[in-house]
C-alpha cells in the first residue's frame, strides 16, 4: 500500500494541481468491494466529497470554524484506482461535467450516504457520463464534483481503492493530521518507506 499511497508520481500531481509542497495523505483510504445487487450499502448515491466535508454529523470535529471548512474544501485531490476493469455492468462512477464549478449543494441524509438534492441533479443528470476504466487506471477529481456509483449488474465483484491527497496546512476535520507524503518545511514529518509508515499511528505519531 505504501508504493501506492505515496507515489511520487501521484504526489507531484497533487503539488502541481493543490499549488502546495506541503502534501498529506489524508486520514481517508478505502479498499472498497462492490458486491453484485443493488443493496443500499453498496449503491453510493449522487454527492459530493464536499458534501461529506461539511457534514458534522461525519467528522469527528465539529467546532471547525468557516475559514477552516473553506480551506478543506478547496485543498483535497481525490484518487480512485480500479483493481479490476470498471465497467457500467460491474457499477463503475459516474461523473457530471462541470459540476465542480458550482460550489457546495445541499445533500439529503440517508441510511448509508449522502443524497444530492434530486431538485439540483434533476437540471443536469442528462448529462452523466460513465467513467469506466481498466485495472490499474488512475482516476483524479475534486471535492466538489458531482459523482456517483452504478449499481453492480455482474456476478463479480468490483474492487477499487480509493484516497486522498490534502494541503497540510488545511485542517482534516478529523483527530487524525494524517501522515505526510511531502514537505519543504517540515522534512523530517515525511514518511520515508513502509518500514516507517507501519510504525506510525493513524493520526501521524510514533506509538509509546
Amino acid at each position: 500500500m505504501y508504493n501506492i499511497l505515496f507515489n511520487q508520481d501521484l504526489v507531484d500531481i497533487a503539488q502541481h494541481v493543490l499549488g502546495t509542497e506541503e502534501i498529506r495523505l489524508y486520514p481517508n483510504y478505502t479498499c472498497r468491494p462492490k458486491v453484485p445487487g443493488a443493496t443500499e450499502k453498496h449503491t453510493v448515491l449522487w454527492h459530493q466529497d464536499a458534501g461529506y466535508t461539511q457534514s458534522k454529523s461525519w467528522h469527528a470535529l465539529n467546532d471547525y470554524t468557516d475559514e477552516q471548512l473553506r480551506s478543506a474544501l478547496m485543498c483535497v485531490m481525490n484518487v480512485w484506482i480500479p483493481l479490476v476493469d470498471a465497467t457500467v455492468q460491474n457499477g463503475c462512477m459516474q461523473f457530471i461535467p462541470g459540476s465542480h464549478t458550482t460550489g457546495v449543494q445541499k445533500h439529503l441524509e440517508k441510511k448509508e450516504y449522502l443524497e444530492l438534492d434530486p431538485d439540483v441533479m434533476a437540471k443536469c443528470l442528462d448529462k452523466a457520463v460513465d467513467i469506466e476504466a481498466k485495472r490499474g487506471d488512475v482516476v483524479l477529481f475534486g471535492q466538489y464534483l458531482y459523482h456517483c456509483g452504478l449499481p453492480n449488474v455482474s456476478d463479480t465483484i468490483r474492487w477499487t481503492f480509493d484516497f486522498r491527497y490534502q494541503d497540510a496546512v488545511a485542517s482534516t476535520l478529523r483527530h487524525e493530521p494524517g501522515h505526510m507524503a511531502r514537505s519543504a518545511l517540515h522534512p523530517e514529518k515525511v514518511v520515508r518507506d513502509g518500514q516507517h509508515w507501519a510504525q506510525l499511528e493513524l493520526g501521524g505519531k510514533n506509538p509509546k
